[in-house]
């Protein structure tokens, strides 16, 4: 994957956690909403580390968990699925999987 390719899909996963990403002297600097009750936020720099990191690419199976759907993670596989919905992505390693099924899940469903 490129590394264009990669930021554009760590962007789509940062919005889909609900993330603000904003600019900042023409470098994206992401912010985190600190709770739900306040306006207050945080930097979070690490938000394009989605692809090679299992702490920030798990909160994200179980914001999909959530909402109803089951996650079976594989070897090299990941299912996401729910009563209607089926979808698989399979990789050389079971993090890309995931990386790839989480991507693929955020697109389909999340696009009006």
């Amino acid at each position: 994957m490129k590394e264009q390719e990669i930021l554009e899909n760590n962007k789509l996963i940062a919005e889909f956690m609900g993330v603000e990403i904003v600019e900042r002297n023409g470098e994206p600097a992401v912010f985190m909403r600190k709770d739900a009750l306040h306006a207050a936020y945080f930097e979070h720099t690490r938000y394009n580390c989605y692809h090679e990191s299992w702490s920030e690419l798990m909160p994200v199976v179980e914001k999909i968990e959530a909402r109803g759907y089951e996650v079976l993670i594989g070897t090299k596989g990941c299912w996401i699925m729910d009563g209607r919905f089926c979808m698989y992505k399979e990789s050389d390693t079971k993090l890309s999987a995931v990386y790839q099924a989480v991507i693929s899940f955020i697109k389909q469903v999340t696009t009006p």
